[in-house]
């Protein structure tokens, strides 16, 4: 029977501080992306904020890191096209026009490729932290000289790229801390009080939403074109251009339909993404049931078309 390498128990004791270094390391990635995961995007009526904020400390710290990057794959980076360079206007869960709601969102917007390779990286790094935590002695055989030197070449590279994950993460939440301190220095200072009260004046020359003809031509459009509840808003711009191309944003003040959607405050927005996660999709549907039927039966009866053909 050959007798083991004396040598060998030193070289694993090396293998097994460089294996939780890189744990470490880890330990420190997961804290971080987790705080961002909570942190980066906080809606709710203004007097629960607090309480709701707390629930998504709590919440996110019980998911694992893949549930963790998932979320920050999809709601903290984006790509910078025309679509989501604009105010984020989607409702958020829970959504009362009724109640004063307050959003603080924080995001990186990159290019599309950027923000592929982005994306990319996130998972990377979990595939790497699960293979450290859950193959690694399947992997190499650390009862020899030989398996513990591959070992530790493995380990080096490894921290290498847990730390430049967690360099380029830090970069991130460094981003989101100053924003959110020059927003919170904003709001405390006698500008910022004067513009958040002057927004809760009522405006001079508010619009009656519910009668205007871009509304009826909304409904119409949900009507024809809504999939499970909810209507694509590209789908129902293009149908409502047929039908009557002069009936803008523009002819109410507005920016965009996104922005017609969310000052009616008559609708509920929310974004998905295309499979191939390349594209971002807008979705609206109505909020009041029994309004919708109203102005559904009054669209019937005006000369223009009622419904939209596609």
């Amino acid at each position: 029977m050959q007798e083991p390498d004396p040598a060998v128990p030193e070289r694993q004791r090396d293998v097994q501080r460089t294996l939780g270094r890189c744990l470490q390391r880890l330990q420190h990635y997961e804290f971080v992306i987790k705080r961002l995961a909570a942190h980066h995007d906080i809606a709710g009526p203004a007097s629960e904020l607090q309480a709701i904020h707390a629930r998504r400390v709590e919440g996110f710290g019980t998911k694992t890191l893949g549930q963790v990057v998932r979320e920050v794959s999809s709601s903290y980076l984006t790509s910078s096209t025309a679509d989501e360079s604009e105010d984020d206007l989607e409702s958020p869960p829970g959504y009362n026009p009724t109640k004063i709601w307050f959003r603080s969102r924080c995001y990186t917007s990159l290019s599309r490729e950027e923000c592929k390779q982005a994306r990319q990286d996130l998972e990377e790094l979990v595939r790497l932290r699960n293979e450290l935590v859950h193959h690694f002695l399947e992997r190499f055989n650390v009862w020899t000289i030989e398996g513990c030197d591959a070992a530790d070449v493995y380990l080096d590279e490894s921290y290498a790229t847990i730390d430049g994950h967690y360099q380029t993460l830090r970069d991130w939440t460094d981003g989101m801390d100053a924003a959110r301190t020059s927003l919170s220095q904003f709001l405390l200072s006698p500008e910022g009080q004067r513009a958040f009260l002057h927004s809760l004046q009522p405006q001079p020359a508010s619009i009656d939403w519910a009668h205007t003809k871009i509304e009826s031509l909304l409904l119409a459009a949900e009507e024809t074109l809504n999939e499970h509840g909810w209507t694509l808003l590209a789908k129902a711009i293009d149908a409502m251009r047929r039908i009557d191309p002069e009936e803008t944003p523009k002819r109410y003040g507005c920016s965009s339909w996104r922005q017609v959607i969310h000052e009616s405050r008559l609708f509920e927005i929310r974004k998905t993404r295309t499979p191939d996660r390349e594209e971002v999709q807008v979705w609206y549907r109505t909020i009041d049931f029994d309004r919708a039927s109203w102005n559904r039966k009054k669209l019937a009866n005006q000369s223009a078309p009622s419904r939209i053909i596609t």
